[in-house]
């Protein structure tokens, strides 16, 4: 599935050992459970994980996700959460073959929402808040400061992967990978929520 991410999105990534025999479906429901708690004690609203990976309002309407990753001695849980949703600018970058999405821009705004439009918190006191909330919530954490040269690194590695690929898109001889705002849960169980893209967009 593919994510769209701008800068109105947050990322939280942990790193965290793994033992053989560990129970990784119940460490990334620990981690999300994590997050989520942080969520409610900075912006004082309630969102849970559904679908496995979404994390949502009660209503059913999206303000991130998150998906996990083991390797080795090591398993990675990755979420994103959404302050703010520009879907005029979401809806021209994602592409569906020869599909226009900004057709369906009324409906994609009953199910794709975020903090600013959920929550009264205030952006610029956002992050330090679910920084200090989230540091206060782990056990074992020593957090410090990235160096000029470590931040210096990171921006050349995501310049290096991601390069000047802003959008992919297909040439209809293969289902596109659908957005995750518009496919409800995973594998047989999966929803599209825009039942006309149905042949067009994998989501089970």
């Amino acid at each position: 599935r593919s994510v769209y991410l701008d800068q109105n999105n947050y990322i939280v990534s942990m790193i965290q050992p793994y033992e053989n025999g560990s129970d990784v479906t119940k460490a990334y429901q620990q981690t999300c459970s994590t997050v989520l708690h942080a969520l409610r004690d900075v912006t004082g609203t309630l969102f849970y994980l559904k679908n496995a990976n979404d994390f949502m309002t009660k209503d059913d309407r999206k303000i991130g996700g998150a998906a996990q990753r083991q390797s080795g001695n090591s398993y990675l849980v990755h979420c994103y959460i959404r302050y703010a949703v520009d879907l005029d600018r979401m809806l021209k970058v994602i592409k569906i073959d020869d599909v226009k999405l900004d057709q369906y821009k009324e409906i994609f705004s009953t199910f794709a929402s975020s903090l600013a439009l959920e929550t009264a918190v205030h952006e610029k006191e956002f992050y330090p808040a679910l920084r200090t909330s989230l540091l206060g919530l782990l056990d074992d954490v020593h957090p410090y400061p990235l160096s000029v040269d470590e931040e210096e690194e990171i921006g050349q590695i995501v310049q290096k992967t991601y390069r000047d690929l802003h959008h992919i898109e297909g040439e209809g001889s293969l289902y596109s990978r659908g957005n995750c705002d518009m496919i409800m849960g995973s594998g047989e169980t999966a929803v599209l929520r825009i039942p006309e893209l149905v042949g067009k967009v994998q989501f089970r």
